[in-house]
């Protein structure tokens, strides 16, 4: 595997850890943050066995919409994953009352788990 991939394996297995630690210690809004930061750099290193790099949030989305999900390589319900992950990372960053709920809490870490390791079997083909 190129180096730069593992990286961001690395990196999303990190943040995976660091999501469930926040859960453990009631940081909700910090183990969602990890979470969608796990599947943000799963997902980078999904495209870049493509060599394609995106500089936005919004664009990284897309392109994994664009080239694994419509092409049917990867469920359709990692779009939704990722989308969700990506709405409740910016509404814990941005508004003045974070989202304080275990239950999606824990269910955004499970579904980032997915997603990782989904995005790192297609890397090891």
């Amino acid at each position: 595997m190129n180096p730069e991939i593992e990286r961001h394996f690395e990196r999303a297995d990190l943040f995976l850890i660091r999501s469930e630690h926040h859960i453990q210690c009631e940081f909700y809004d910090d183990s969602i943050n990890r979470s969608y930061y796990a599947m943000f750099h799963a997902i980078t290193a999904l495209l870049l066995t493509r060599n394609i790099v995106r500089s936005k949030h919004s664009g990284l989305i897309a392109s994994f919409n664009q080239n694994f999900i419509k092409s049917g390589e990867f469920d359709i319900r990692f779009s939704g994953v990722v989308q969700k992950g990506f709405e409740l990372r910016n509404k814990n960053d941005y508004l003045s009352a974070p989202i304080n709920n275990l239950e999606d809490t824990q269910q955004l870490l499970h579904d980032a788990k997915d997603l990782v390791k989904a995005c790192r079997e297609y890397c090891n083909r």
